[in-house]
């Protein structure tokens, strides 16, 4: 047979195969609803579980024609790792009248943290198989402390973390946990890593250098992406060597009240400071310091020294107060020229002898809401 017969003869097959081709690619696609199962599933819940916690998700089965809920379809729940293995059925029931079930479940403790939750569906119209990563994994929250705020150079500064879930506050136990702490320039200068107890605590010691860069300290304990954080002072200070104590006859007066009071300067051992010099001042602040008087004195042979004098008629209020004014007195006993010892004394000073505070439940007033006070 010749090219040209052969071409003659091919071509019209080629085209009656391409015909058919097509025409049954369109019917294959104008039937696809129909061959696709009208069974569909749909999963409503969190992606992140805690072990050992209760965790719970919706499943809805219905009808993808119109969406009408298909009741008695059977549920399975399983999870699986995520880099295989065997999978642990969760939980196993029925949908309701509406086509949904509320599935709870107890997410297994000690499993590995990436896993696969998979939910299998079967009713009259079909099967279905959705499967969900899910990560088990709990949330940590630490508590930082000292043995004090203020620290001279050569001291111990005592750190202590405390772990727990902020789940459910079980204790983050054998956790690694780091400690840090940067000095008053942002140095480095201590780090170290320690494993939890049962009862999720770890601490540790951090010995200061006599010759140290004083200022605030800043000490930090991280878990994981989890911190906390605290600031210590390092610097040389003197203790004091007696206290001083201020107290008035009523702990609260009105504009232009006579007040009394008495101060009181002891030694920690118990003794008295007797014969101290006394300086003791009376200020209110509006929008500066003003002296409202200033008394001289000494310490009787009880280490007392007694006082009084007259409130001003006005003294500026304040919205943290409510509206009511302060009063400060400020005193300073200087014993035998050596040492001094100061302490402070803020009294509440109000128009009104009764105030009257309301608090919205909510925090604030809500327009167009029933307000509780």
């Amino acid at each position: 047979m010749s090219r040209k017969s052969f071409f003659r003869f091919a071509l019209p097959i080629l085209l009656l195969a391409l015909l058919v081709g097509v025409w049954a690619l369109i019917d294959y696609y104008a039937d696809l609803p129909g061959r696709i199962s009208q069974h569909e599933t749909i999963v409503l819940g969190q992606n992140r579980l805690v072990p050992g916690s209760s965790a719970a998700l919706r499943v809805v089965v219905r009808d993808s024609k119109d969406a009408a809920p298909l009741p008695e379809a059977e549920i399975i729940v399983a999870m699986q790792p995520a880099n295989g293995g065997r999978a642990t059925t969760l939980f196993t029931g029925v949908t309701d009248g509406q086509g949904n079930v509320d599935v709870s479940f107890l997410v297994p403790e000690g499993a590995e943290p990436d896993q696969t939750l998979i939910i299998e569906t079967s009713s009259s119209l079909g099967s279905d198989r959705v499967e969900r990563p899910v990560t088990l994994a709990r949330d940590y929250r630490l508590l930082l402390t000292t043995d004090k705020p203020l620290y001279q150079p050569g001291q111990v500064i005592h750190l202590r973390a405390l772990a727990l879930s902020a789940f459910d506050r079980r204790p983050a136990a054998d956790q690694p946990l780091e400690f840090v702490i940067a000095d008053a320039k942002g140095n480095k200068v201590f780090r170290q890593t320690l494993t939890t107890s049962d009862y999720g605590v770890a601490a540790v010691d951090f010995q200061l250098a006599n010759q140290v860069n004083t200022g605030p300290y800043k000490l930090s304990a991280v878990m994981g992406d989890t911190s906390s954080e605290k600031t210590v002072t390092v610097e040389h200070y003197v203790l004091p060597k007696f206290d001083v104590t201020l107290s008035t006859e009523h702990p609260y007066y009105r504009p232009g009240d006579h007040v009394q009071g008495s101060l009181s300067a002891l030694y920690f051992f118990g003794k008295v400071v007797d014969g101290g010099e006394v300086t003791l001042e009376g200020v209110t602040f509006d929008v500066g310091r003003n002296e409202i008087f200033s008394l001289q004195g000494s310490t009787d042979a009880d280490g007392s020294f007694e006082f009084d004098f007259d409130l001003p008629a006005y003294i500026a209020g304040s919205d943290l107060d409510g509206g009511a004014g302060r009063f400060y007195l400020a005193a300073t006993v200087t014993y035998k020229a050596k040492h001094s010892e100061s302490a402070d004394l803020s009294l509440p000073v109000s128009v009104s002898a009764l105030v009257i505070e309301a608090v919205p439940e909510g925090g604030q007033f809500r327009p167009g809401m029933e307000n509780i006070l």
